[in-house]
C-alpha cells in the first residue's frame, strides 16, 4: 500500500507540473513537422533514416530533459532540454539502440514465454532513458541501471508501468478517436498525443528520481531510504537503430509518426499512439 501512495503522489505531482509547464510538449510537435517537411524533400532511404534518428535523439533529449528540470525546479525550460542533448544526446542514441535489440529479442521469444519476455523487457527497461539524461549514464549502462532499479524496487516499478500504460492506452484512444474529425482533427489527434508524451515522461523521471533518492523540487515525494544505485562507469557507444519507416502517403501522416517517444512507447510498451 505504500508503494502505490507513493506512486498515486508521483502520478499527481506530474500532472500538477505537465500543467505548469505545457512548452513540455513543444519539442514532439516540433521535431515531427520538420522532420515530415525534410522527408517531402529528401529522395533517398538513407538521408531518411539519419533525419529520423537526429529527430528521435531531440525529442527524448529535450522532453527527458526538460521533466528533469520540471522535478528539480518546478519550471521547465527550453534551456534545459538543450543542455540535455548536448550533454547526454550520444547517451541516448547508445540507450535506444540498446533497447532495439532487447526488444527484437523479447519478441522473437515471445512466442516460446507466452510473452512472459516482453513484459520483462517492459519492467526492467522503464527506467532506460531517464538513466541516460537524468542519471547521466553512458549508453548500454543507461539499460543496466534500469535494470538494477525495477529488481531494487519491484513494487514501486510494477504499479508505475501499469499506471503508464493504463495513460497510455486511454488517452491514445482519444488521439485516434479526434483524428477522424473534421478540419482540425488531426491537430488535435497531434496535440493529445504529445501531451500523452509530455505526462508520461515526466511520470518516469519522477519515479526515477524518486528510487535513486535524488532531491526534486518542494513538493516531490520523499525519496525512500534503499542504497543507491552504483555509480557510472565508463562510456560506450554506438548507432541507433529506428524503427520501420511509416508510409509516405501523405504529408499529414508523416507528421503524426514522427517523435522519438511514440518509437519509444511502440518498443517499450507495445502501444502505438
Amino acid at each position: 500500500m505504500r508503494a502505490a501512495g507513493r506512486n498515486a503522489d508521483v502520478f499527481g505531482r506530474a500532472w500538477q507540473l505537465f500543467a505548469r509547464n505545457l512548452s513540455i510538449v513543444v519539442p514532439g510537435l516540433v521535431a515531427g513537422a520538420l522532420t515530415a517537411v525534410l522527408e517531402q524533400l529528401l529522395t533517398t532511404w538513407l538521408w531518411i533514416d539519419v533525419t529520423q534518428i537526429v529527430a528521435a535523439i531531440l525529442t527524448i533529449s529535450y522532453t527527458t530533459g526538460m521533466a528533469d528540470a520540471a522535478w528539480r525546479l518546478g519550471r521547465a525550460r527550453f534551456s534545459d532540454g538543450r543542455r540535455a542533448f548536448r550533454r547526454d544526446g550520444r547517451h541516448v542514441l547508445v540507450a535506444m539502440l540498446a533497447l532495439m535489440l532487447l526488444g527484437a529479442a523479447a519478441a522473437v521469444l515471445a512466442p516460446y514465454t507466452f510473452s512472459f519476455s516482453i513484459a520483462a523487457y517492459v519492467f526492467f527497461c522503464i527506467y532506460t532513458l531517464a538513466a541516460a539524461v537524468v542519471g547521466e549514464r553512458p549508453g548500454f549502462l543507461a539499460v543496466v541501471e534500469s535494470a538494477r532499479i525495477a529488481f531494487a524496487r519491484p513494487l514501486p516499478t510494477l504499479v508505475m508501468v501499469a499506471g503508464v500504460y493504463l495513460v497510455v492506452l486511454g488517452l491514445g484512444a482519444v488521439a485516434l478517436s479526434s483524428a477522424s474529425l473534421p478540419l482540425l482533427g488531426p491537430l488535435v489527434s497531434d496535440l493529445v498525443v504529445q501531451a500523452v508524451v509530455g505526462y508520461v515522461v515526466l511520470v518516469v523521471v519522477g519515479e526515477y528520481r524518486l528510487l535513486r533518492g535524488l532531491a526534486g523540487c518542494g513538493k516531490t515525494p520523499g525519496a525512500v531510504s534503499d542504497p543507491p544505485v552504483p555509480p557510472k562507469a565508463s562510456s560506450l557507444f554506438g548507432h541507433e537503430a529506428t524503427a520501420s519507416l511509416p508510409h509516405r502517403s501523405s504529408f499529414r501522416r508523416n507528421i503524426r509518426t514522427r517523435s522519438g517517444h511514440r518509437e519509444f512507447f511502440r518498443i517499450l510498451l507495445g502501444v502505438s499512439l
